[in-house]
């Protein structure tokens, strides 16, 4: 199965790109827990990701999946990963 590039920006340090390698259907999990706009964990691929109705934040742990977050707001992202099933 085909994989696309999501690029985000760590907020910690903005000259490091976290780039993830996603199916279609990883990215549409993705997308539907932005616009839940409710808190929500899920793994996806090999990280777990959550959303806390403010933020999204990554890590490989389920334990903390919240650690790292990315500079681009929620807003951002969802255009971002829209974009990527568009093309």
């Amino acid at each position: 199965m085909a994989r696309l590039l999501l690029q985000l920006t760590y907020d910690c340090n903005t000259s490091l790109p976290q780039r993830f390698w996603l199916t279609r259907s990883h990215l549409k999990i993705l997308l539907d827990m932005l616009k839940n706009e409710k808190p929500r964990r899920r793994k996806i691929d090999n990280n777990y990701f959550q959303y806390n109705g403010f933020s999204l934040g990554f890590n490989s742990s389920k334990e903390n999946a919240g650690k790292y977050g990315f500079e681009e707001t929620p807003a951002e992202i969802t255009k971002i990963v829209e974009a990527l099933l568009l093309s």
